[in-house]
């Protein structure tokens, strides 16, 4: 690959870490302060979030490839089956949001549940499991590996367990903290192409 695609492609994935967590943040407040009038917003957002995250898990993947490259291929690969998944959802809610009552029970249909909705839990787990990869392989220091790990456990617990926004913007700062020093490590190797 030449020098300058590589280059663009770390900055893309540098600004990828920080966008997507941060997207996420905003998205989620918006819905912590807007409450059901803002449900749209919330859900446009996180679902643009999900997609950037797309690429933030490929850098991430690329970050631990001379230090576990089979470990950062397989739960990288994880975590995109739940990133579509989770953007997948985001498209169940809005068309239940849109049809209301004929669609409120869209989630307990078993293939509904099976396809779009149970592989979504693969993104946290994977970025559960990549935190500590990350940490373990020193290619991420402790404190940003833990509270990335810690946002992803929270991932879930806001969303669905508990089902509380605020730890969900909870969750969504810490996965900042955490994906911030991979995000300009990237751009800023990105900025100088490798000869």
């Amino acid at each position: 690959m030449p020098a300058a695609a590589l280059a663009r492609r770390r900055r893309i994935g540098g600004a990828c870490l920080l966008l997507a967590p941060l997207v996420m943040l905003v998205a989620d407040a918006v819905g912590v302060l807007g409450g059901d009038d803002a449900f749209w917003a919330w859900s446009v957002g996180m679902w643009i979030s999900l997609l950037l995250f797309l690429a933030a898990i490929l850098e991430v993947v690329h970050q631990l490839a001379p230090r576990a490259d089979r470990f950062g291929l397989a739960f990288g690969a994880l975590a995109i089956v739940g990133l579509f998944t989770a953007a997948t959802m985001q498209g169940v809610f809005r068309v239940q949001y849109v049809l209301e009552e004929q669609a409120a029970g869209m989630g307990d249909i078993p293939i509904v549940m099976a396809t779009s909705i149970a592989p979504g839990i693969l993104f946290p787990l994977s970025l559960l499991v990549l935190a500590i990869g990350l940490g373990r392989t020193r290619v991420l220091g402790r404190l940003p590996a833990g509270a990335l790990a810690l946002g992803a456990i929270l991932f879930p617990a806001g969303r669905f367990i508990i089902g509380d926004l605020r730890i969900s913007v909870a969750s969504d700062a810490l996965m900042l903290v955490g994906l911030l020093p991979l995000g300009l490590r990237a751009w800023w190797e990105g900025r100088t192409p490798l000869s």
